[in-house]
C-alpha cells in the first residue's frame, strides 16, 4: 500500500500525461481514513509551492506537474506477471512507488525478453501502475537516438520528439551544440542516466547525418512524412511547418 504523502501526491500528478481529477487521485487510496481531507490539504499545499496548478479547459479539467514527468525511459524487462512483462524503469528510486508492466504477448512477438534493455513509452494504467509501449532495444553500453524539433522561447532552448504522443519537453543537457538560430529538427541523445523526473537530451554538432545509420536527416525526414523533395533545405522547411 502506498503511503499518503504530500510527494507521493505530487508523484501520481507528475507521471501522469493528462490532467488527473482529485476524485480519480482519491481512488488511488481506498483503504486510508480520512484520505479525501489529507488530499485537499496536500494539494493546497502544492499549488501554493507552484509545483501542480488546475486546468479547466472545457472537458479537459484536472491537476497537471508544472514540470511534468517524461513519459518514455529506459526500462529492464523483468518475469512475467499475470500475462505482462514487470519492467523496471531506469532512474527512480526504490521510495518512489511507481510500477510499469506491458503485455507479454505484444511484446513477445516484437522479440523482448526477460533482461532486455529497452525504451519504452508509458501511459496511465492503474494509479501508480504504468502501461508501457516497446520502442526499441538498447543495449547496455548504448544509447537511443530521436528525432524532433529544437526550439527557443524566451531565450531557453527546448527539444520536442517528432512522435505527438510523447508528451515531455526535453531540457537541452549541458554540453550539448545547440546554436541555432530558428527551429531546426534535430537528432537528438537520450543519456544513458536519463532520468523521466528531469528529461534532458544530448544534441551532438554533428546533424547533418542520423548518428546510427549514417543516413543523411533530409532523407530520414521526407521517408518518414512522405515528402517528395530533392533538397534537404526544402525537405526540413516542410517538415517545420507540419
Amino acid at each position: 500500500m502506498v503511503k499518503l504523502t504530500k510527494d507521493h501526491i505530487y508523484e501520481l500528478i507528475a507521471l501522469s500525461p493528462e490532467p488527473i481529477s482529485k476524485k480519480d487521485i482519491v481512488a488511488q487510496f481506498p483503504d486510508q481514513r480520512g484520505a479525501t481531507r489529507k488530499i485537499e490539504e496536500f494539494l493546497d499545499a502544492l499549488e501554493k509551492d507552484e509545483r501542480i496548478f488546475y486546468e479547466n479547459k472545457g472537458t479537459t479539467q484536472g491537476f497537471k506537474s508544472k514540470a511534468p514527468w517524461a513519459n518514455i525511459s529506459y526500462a529492464t524487462v523483468g518475469d512475467v506477471k499475470d500475462g505482462r512483462f514487470t519492467l523496471d524503469l531506469e532512474g527512480l528510486t526504490n521510495d518512489i512507488p511507481v510500477h510499469a508492466s506491458m503485455s507479454a504477448k505484444k511484446a513477445g512477438s516484437l522479440g523482448v525478453e526477460t533482461g532486455d534493455r529497452i525504451l519504452v513509452r508509458l501511459h496511465r494504467y492503474k494509479g501508480y501502475e504504468l502501461s508501457a509501449t516497446f520502442m526499441e532495444k538498447v543495449a547496455e553500453d548504448q544509447v537511443a537516438h530521436i528525432s524532433g524539433t529544437l526550439s527557443k522561447k524566451r531565450g531557453k532552448k527546448s527539444f520536442r520528439h517528432d512522435n505527438q504522443d510523447i508528451k515531455a519537453k526535453f531540457n537541452i543537457a549541458a554540453g550539448s551544440f545547440s546554436r541555432f538560430d530558428r527551429k531546426k529538427h534535430v537528432i537528438a541523445e537520450l543519456p544513458s542516466n536519463f532520468d523521466m523526473r528531469n528529461p534532458e537530451v544530448y544534441i551532438s554538432r554533428d546533424q547533418d547525418k542520423d548518428l546510427v545509420t549514417g543516413a543523411p536527416i533530409a532523407e530520414i525526414l521526407a521517408r518518414k512524412f512522405r515528402i517528395d523533395r530533392l533538397y534537404p533545405t526544402e525537405v526540413l522547411r516542410e517538415v517545420e511547418d507540419l
